[in-house]
């Protein structure tokens, strides 16, 4: 599973995360697509979580999930 950071248009923040299954082709773009839907229609900016490198997700973002 891969995870999403959908960051904030203005500030670049963390707007929330979405969780993508790696069956889902272009998981990026779906990834953009429910953050949209739920969190703000504005967001454009995604970025993937580098867990190779220890980043962790922030506490009190939302999380969506896409499997």
């Amino acid at each position: 599973m891969k995870v999403w950071k959908i960051l904030d248009n203005k500030s670049y923040d963390v707007a929330c995360y979405v969780k993508v299954s790696e069956n889902v082709f272009d998981g990026t773009w779906y990834a953009l697509r429910l953050a949209r839907e739920t969190i703000d229609r504005d967001l454009c900016t995604t970025q993937l979580l580098d867990v190779e490198r220890g980043e962790q997700m922030e506490e009190n973002i939302p999380v969506l999930e896409i499997l």
